[in-house]
């Protein structure tokens, strides 16, 4: 369901506007030249990676997973490699594959990212399943091919040692992967017709073509990371970073909590990947709740099987991700040097978010949320834009909100030409070729 943008319009010094009323506040800002960093340091300097966004989603009778036609959507193991600098032996990066009918060359591949301490199954409703949005099954929907990775040394892509896993490196693997899926050298595999297990990685067959068209979507420091490859490559089409902020720095108090209060001690102790939440009381993690969730704006069934404490144990982090060293250059410095370019940029924050709080927030933080926004307006020569999504908190896949960011991820992509080459017609499901490899 589709909840319809407000109609004020104003300006916003020059060329930014916004869109008010009971609808999503938007503003953008052409051109660019900003070069996107992601300071990823020490511990108390953690920047899940941020972003800005001025507009705002309306959520007032949000929209069910279930009332979304995410059954036509087909899903294959995709299977990639990464390496390491200086480690000969590549990684097996283990990706979902998601898709709705025959697809070309010439239709955008969305690769998406996630954040620290999380895996590829938070684009697809985590543990809560279809209780959840499916956030890249919606995504395919629409017409997208969506590819969800789990990053080098995380899920079913580990590598042993934590200690070489830093932010920098993430980024350069990242790189890799993206050429992968832009030349077609990677492999697809499905599961047999008896079989609903996906397959392990390295598995399947040549995939039949490179897609030349890539989007970076990266959740947290996920996006952080994006934001920072747009910087310093720019072989992707486009940017979207969802619940991040790494240009100009600052923590709000409830990472800082957790981080000192139960990240740091295991680091201490020598922990190579340690756990991010601490399990709660009555079988949910209440760091996960006050993280993650704006618990109005989500179903109880979701928010208690993502921070289940059965959920939570797994969600744990390279220690280098935590404690690594800054990335160089980094995301502040490449937005003031103007090294963004041509690469269009969409920066979501969800408005109740316990890590980019914003004005007023009921955290008593600092409004991180506008300080981001501000310092791309002014220092980022490029075609930024900002989303503020109301009744959301930091795990945005997870709310009721979601099928409507979905739609405005998607007009903003076809704003820019980078929309789906056809979209969905549910008369046509079974027509063509439902399996392109």
């Amino acid at each position: 369901m589709k909840l319809a943008l407000g109609v004020v319009e104003k300006t916003l010094r020059g060329n930014k506007t916004r869109r008010e009323g009971d609808a999503m506040r938007i503003a953008t800002k052409q051109r660019c030249k900003g070069l996107v960093s992601y300071a990823g340091t020490a511990l108390l300097a953690l920047s899940l990676a941020g972003t800005v966004a001025e507009s705002r989603v309306t959520n007032e009778a949000p929209a069910r997973a279930a009332d979304n036609s995410q059954g036509h959507v087909k899903t294959r193991t995709a299977c990639l490699t990464a390496h390491v600098p200086g480690d000969p032996v590549p990684i097996s990066v283990t990706g979902t594959l998601y898709f709705h009918r025959h697809y070309t060359a010439a239709d955008p591949v969305l690769l998406l990212l996630h954040g620290l301490a999380s895996n590829r199954g938070v684009w697809d409703g985590g543990g809560a399943g279809d209780e959840s949005p499916r956030f890249a099954r919606l995504l395919a929907d629409r017409g997208y091919v969506v590819i969800a990775i789990d990053r080098p040394g995380y899920g079913d892509s580990p590598y042993p040692n934590a200690n070489v896993l830093t932010v920098g490196n993430a980024i350069l693997m990242e790189h890799e992967i993206v050429g992968e899926i832009r030349s077609g050298s990677y492999t697809v595999a499905r599961a047999g017709d008896d079989d609903e297990t996906p397959p392990r990685c390295p598995a399947g067959d040549q995939a039949a073509f490179g897609s030349p068209t890539v989007v970076l979507i990266g959740h947290s420091s996920g996006g952080g990371q994006a934001q920072n490859y747009t910087t310093r490559f720019h072989d992707i089409s486009a940017t979207v970073a969802i619940g991040s902020h790494g240009a100009t720095g600052g923590q709000a108090h409830t990472i800082v909590d957790i981080l000192n209060r139960v990240v740091g001690p295991q680091i201490n102790a020598g922990s190579q990947f340690p756990i991010f939440f601490r399990p709660g009381p009555m079988g949910v993690s209440t760091d996960c709740l006050s993280l993650l969730f704006y618990q109005p704006g989500a179903e109880p069934e979701v928010y208690n099987a993502i921070c289940s404490n059965e959920a939570v144990a797994t969600y744990t982090a390279p220690v280098r991700e935590y404690v690594g060293p800054p990335v160089i250059p980094s995301t502040h410095d490449g937005v003031i040097a103007h090294q963004v370019g041509a690469t269009p940029v969409l920066l979501v924050f969800p408005e109740q978010d316990a890590v980019v709080p914003g004005p007023g927030n009921p955290f008593g933080d600092p409004d991180l949320r506008t300080k981001e926004i501000d310092f791309w307006n002014n220092n980022c020569a490029c075609d930024v834009t900002s989303l503020v999504v109301p009744n959301t908190g930091h795990g945005a896949m997870f709310h009721l909100s979601a099928p409507t960011l979905v739609d405005e991820i998607d007009s903003w992509l076809t704003s820019r030409g980078l929309g789906p080459g056809r979209g969905h017609n549910s008369r046509d499901d079974d027509s063509g070729d439902p399996d392109p490899h």
